[in-house]
């Protein structure tokens, strides 16, 4: 979740959709806070497909 709160990732959500949001971490700086806000399918692509398009690490068709 945003530092920003759920309110700002959901703002982000909409500008850009939520294909185009990863998940990342202040850890141990700032507690984690599991947030789904936007739903289990983008909380989990958040921390998986999403990260791997990122990398490099997963075939996007173009």
């Amino acid at each position: 979740m945003s530092g920003y709160g759920p309110r700002a990732l959901r703002w982000m959500a909409c500008a850009v959709g939520t294909s185009q949001l990863v998940h990342g971490t202040d850890a141990p700086v700032v507690a984690v806070t599991d947030d789904e806000s936007l739903g289990a399918a983008a909380h989990l692509a958040s921390r998986t497909g999403n990260v791997a398009r990122l990398l490099g690490t997963a075939w996007v068709a173009a």
